[in-house]
């Protein structure tokens, strides 16, 4: 027993064996457990992994729709244009048409203006005002793209989901609202393939916990009427439905008639969630085929390693057993002796080693005996090389004077060369510099040859600031813009590039090359400046063609100016009260050193400009024109001179435009801003035109209503103040400017239609009569028949004839139907109601503010429209002030 554990092949066979077992055994537990929980997890894992790709896509697909109707809101200036046309309505429907592509899902593209004008891709005639839809509401109130949920399209009457966003003019201001319609099957065909498991069970539910869409076989046994989409009624269904997608993405164990396994996820921009279960015997059925493998494969691989432990332990030991009889050989000094085993690995390459080594100990002894006669042969050798080391001697010597010969043609190179080369030790002392010097700095080289460049007066701190001179050791430079000075003191911009020079690979020196570019520079700058102005024109240009309102308009144009010419101050003012010069807008960083202080046009050198109509411009050295208008501002050193352009068009100055700077403008500024000069005149005389002929026709309207109070001294003031509190409603609502005006018009005209109603009516202290009540609900009718032919918007007019139709429909006029009530009515309706319950009448005392708000809340969503109650609940608790305001400066009573 002894003998067989000496065996030095049996001692090999059992180390084989367990060195091979041990990672086996180690790897069969490992697999074992991994089986049994890892590769368990990551399967499912995977499949949620895949199932929120999916989800990911849909998303994607969202966001693509999104980009669809945002790429066609970007052409609205050209909509617009079309808008305009006589055949608007076809030219923008066929536009959009245009955009209709069936792999984009998009069935009908639509657009609905503030003032109710309808457009779509069906080129079809909508009966009803879409701005009621929700998707006009959402998109309109969020300023942002908005879906819906699922509702029956107005033209087809197919089941639909709608994306918007709102289309906006050049202010920012919202026209209308753009949408598009997508099929509801359509998106639910896309939401199907979104699977755990091949025989999962996906359950699409809405978020009233609502199943939408069961693909596969019901778990919860739901009766399906087998329609194309159906809601279940189940409790047990919604409950669980409910709580396993209570989060964004999860998973959970579900136990039913069997215990399955759930994946679920939201759909965020419908509001929907996915839900997808799987019986748990057949997700995991293939692990238990996955352990057997395992198994059967470990056992096959121990019988494996057994029967190659026996095989190469026979094959070690048998090589081994040849080299010991070597070594024995060896000791007897046979040298002759050689060992045969053909084999490529390491006992091959011990069996090659040996026999070098017998072969080496025989040539050794060769070798001892023919030492001597080498010898005698190298010193033959060394008597040969010291006869060709004289002749590369003399070969050397001629190489020397070719190099001097080479140097002077490199030297004679850099001297005619157009630019500045020069080199520097580690020192930075100028070790060489061409001639020149002296054209590009009127230096001779001897001047400055062995000075340290850092030490020399040509710019703040010599050639090279004192970190570049640190960098041109570590890096070469390339392209560098710098400012020398001659030694005449003149400015001169160069372009630098450098070079180290190594040796040994070290840095020895450092050679420079600079190029005068100061020509070319200042053209560059030059041109810069120029595109700068034609930028600056074509923006003031459109400035001009866009805004109305003079505040806005002085305020573009003298920030556009500063930023054009670089200049501290820029402002402008116009004639006010004929005689004086109001400050209108300022720009720049010296705005803090003007004062508001109206200007006399007969005092100041500024009257002087209105009055010659001429440009006049004044230095800090004009102290005869220096006064408490300017002083500061000439004083400040940021700005020397300031000129002064009278704004002149038609042979009349309507005021001044003043730029202050540090320098005089030389006279293509001065002929800019002339130029300029006229064109913002005539648009601010055209806007004063336009405020007049406004002003003019507002009185004509308040005129008409105050003939109508004048009837019922009660009501005196009472559209008025109607107008004013609509007017508010629309401006907290974030309506646009034109809408705000129309409702200004709309409040104060709403009750014209009164011209017709019998006085006594009016001005009746009790209660009316049925007959009489009938009177006065013909009102709103009366007053749409009467200014019928002024021309007035659709805005106006439907909100005049409405604002007593209630939110839910019912109100008078009793013979009009309509499917929705116009928002200008909805707004002129609550402020109308608002005034009437805190103004006095003759058969009662007004109510208080805060309880004609609580009046209007309690009637919100019936009699009137729920959000604009909101406004006005706002508008109470941050602006009550104003509603007292209105409420006295407009009672005339």
């Amino acid at each position: 027993m002894g003998r067989f554990f000496n065996s030095y092949r049996i001692k090999l066979i059992i180390g084989f064996i367990l060195i091979a077992m041990i990672p086996i055994v180690i790897i069969g537990i490992s697999v074992n457990y991994r089986i049994r929980n890892q590769v368990a997890n990551e399967s499912v894992q995977v499949k949620m992994d895949g199932m929120n790709y999916e989800m990911e896509n849909i998303e994607l697909w969202f966001r693509d729709k999104e980009q669809i109707l945002k790429s066609i809101s970007r052409n609205y200036p050209l909509l617009q244009d079309m808008m305009n046309q006589p055949d608007a309505f076809t030219q923008v429907s066929s536009y959009l048409k245009s955009h209709i592509n069936s792999e984009d899902g998009f069935i009908n593209i639509y657009i609905t203006m503030i003032d109710g004008t309808q457009y779509n891709s069906k080129l079809a005639d909508i009966p009803e005002d879409t701005r009621l839809r929700d998707w006009f509401i959402n998109a309109y109130l969020t300023d942002d793209i908005a879906w819906t949920q699922p509702y029956n399209d107005l033209l087809t009457g197919e089941r639909v989901v709608s994306v918007s966003m709102p289309v906006k003019d050049k202010e920012g201001s919202i026209d209308g609202i753009i949408g598009a319609d997508i099929k509801f099957k359509y998106l639910m065909d896309k939401f199907k393939i979104t699977k755990i498991h091949p025989e999962a069970t996906t359950y699409i539910v809405n978020s009233r916990n609502e199943i939408l869409i069961i693909d596969g076989t019901d778990i919860f046994d739901i009766d399906n009427d087998e329609g194309e989409f159906y809601y279940s009624n189940s409790e047990e269904a919604k409950k669980l439905l409910n709580t396993m997608s209570s989060d964004k993405v999860g998973n959970t164990t579900v136990k039913l008639k069997n215990e399955y396994f759930g994946v679920y996820s939201k759909i965020n921009s419908l509001d929907l969630k996915l839900v997808s279960l799987v019986d748990k015997n057949i997700l995991f059925s293939g692990l238990t085929n996955l352990k057997t493998f395992v198994i059967i494969t470990i056992l096959i691989s121990v019988i494996l390693i057994i029967l190659l432990s026996i095989f190469f332990s026979k094959l070690l030991s048998k090589s081994l057993e040849k080299l010991q009889l070597g070594t024995q050989e060896i000791q007897k000094g046979n040298y002759d002796y050689r060992i045969k085993i053909d084999r490529n690995d390491e006992f091959g390459k011990l069996s090659n080693a040996f026999n070098i080594m017998a072969a080496n100990f025989k040539e050794t002894y060769r070798k001892l005996i023919n030492t001597t006669e080498e010898l005698a042969t190298n010193n033959n050798q060394l008597q040969e090389m010291n006869t060709e080391l004289e002749a590369s001697y003399e070969q050397l010597q001629a190489t020397t004077i070719q190099l001097n010969e080479s140097e002077a043609k490199h030297r004679t190179l850099i001297e005619n060369m157009h630019d500045l080369v020069w080199v520097i030790d580690l020192d930075y002392r100028l070790l060489y510099v061409n001639d020149h010097v002296h054209k590009m700095l009127k230096y001779k080289p001897k001047e400055v040859i062995g000075k340290d460049i850092r030490r020399l007066d040509i710019n703040e701190d010599g050639i090279l600031s004192s970190r570049e001179v640190e960098r041109i050791q570590r890096v070469d430079l390339r392209n560098k813009i710098i400012t020398l000075k001659s030694k005449y003191n003149e400015n001169i911009i160069a372009e630098l590039n450098t070079n180290r020079i190594f040796e040994d690979g070290k840095v020895v020196a450092i050679q420079g090359v600079t190029r005068d570019v100061t020509k070319r520079m200042l053209m560059e700058k030059e041109i810069l400046k120029r595109n700068k102005e034609l930028s600056t024109i074509n923006n003031i240009g459109s400035i001009l063609n866009l805004v109305m309102d003079i505040d806005l308009l002085g305020k573009d144009i003298v920030e556009s100016i500063t930023k054009m010419l670089d200049v501290p101050l820029c402002t402008i003012r116009l004639i006010k009260d004929e005689k004086q010069l109001k400050l209108t807008a300022c720009a720049g960083e010296l705005c803090h050193l003007i004062t508001e202080e109206y200007i006399n046009i007969d005092e100041d050198i500024i009257g002087q400009s209105v009055r010659t109509g001429k440009v006049f411009s004044i230095s800090v050295s004009d102290e005869e024109h220096i006064n408490h208008f300017n002083k500061k501002v000439l004083e400040s050193k940021e700005a020397n001179y300031s000129t002064i352009f009278p704004l002149k068009a038609r042979d009349k100055v309507l005021g001044v435009l003043i730029v202050s700077s540090i320098s005089t403008l030389d006279e293509s500024e001065q002929n800019i801003l002339s130029s300029l000069s006229s064109q913002i005149t005539m648009k601010i005389d055209n806007i004063y035109l336009y405020q007049n002929l406004k002003d003019s026709y507002m009185k004509t309207i308040k005129t008409l209503a105050a003939a109508v109070e004048a009837k019922d001294k009660y009501t005196e003031g009472h559209s008025l103040r109607v107008s004013k509190y609509a007017v508010m409603i629309a401006e907290y609502g974030g309506f646009s400017k034109d809408i705000i005006d129309e409702i200004e018009i709309a409040g104060i005209l709403h009750d014209i239609g009164k011209i017709g109603v019998r006085d006594h009516i009016l001005t009746k202290p009790g209660a009316l009569t049925g007959e009489e009540y009938k009177e006065i609900t013909k009102h709103p009718s009366i007053g749409s028949k009467i200014l019928k032919d002024v021309n007035l918007s659709d805005f106006i007019m439907n909100s005049i004839k409405y604002h007593h139709k209630r939110y839910d429909l019912n109100g008078y006029p009793y013979d009009e139907y309509i499917d929705e009530l116009p928002l200008g009515a909805c707004i002129i309706g609550v402020a109308d109601a608002f005034d009437a319950m805190t103004s006095r009448r003759s058969y009662r005392e007004p109510m208080g503010f805060r309880d004609a708000v609580k009046e209007l809340e309690r009637n919100s969503g019936t009699q009137f429209h729920p959000d604009i109650v909101s406004i006005m609940e706002k508008i109470y608790s941050v602006n009550a002030e104003f509603i007292r305001e209105v409420a006295v400066t407009y009672n005339t009573k």
